[in-house]
């Protein structure tokens, strides 16, 4: 299983990015970490989202999985994502 971590924006010096940093290395999957440019502060704030989404789905694959995780989401279990996986 290859598994593709895309942020939106930089996310070098943030405390997630330490933290994505810390679990990468005790790991043994393929675990890349990709960040996505912030669109244009030009754009309206749908077609900002438009574009990020362009972005992020131009990294997939036709038989990749997407979850997509928010803060202010649903927490959701590792049980629950080994399930996804499948």
């Amino acid at each position: 299983m290859k598994i593709i971590i895309a942020t939106v924006g930089k996310a070098k010096k943030s405390a997630e990015a330490e933290m994505v940093a810390r679990y990468l290395k005790q790991t043994r999957w393929d675990i890349t970490l990709k960040e996505i440019p912030d669109a244009p502060a030009s754009l309206p704030s749908g077609e900002r989202k438009l574009w990020e989404a362009k972005k992020i789905e131009a990294l997939l694959d036709a038989d990749t999985r997407l979850i997509a995780l928010d803060g202010m989401g649903e927490q959701l279990t590792s049980h629950w994502l080994a399930g996804r996986a499948r």
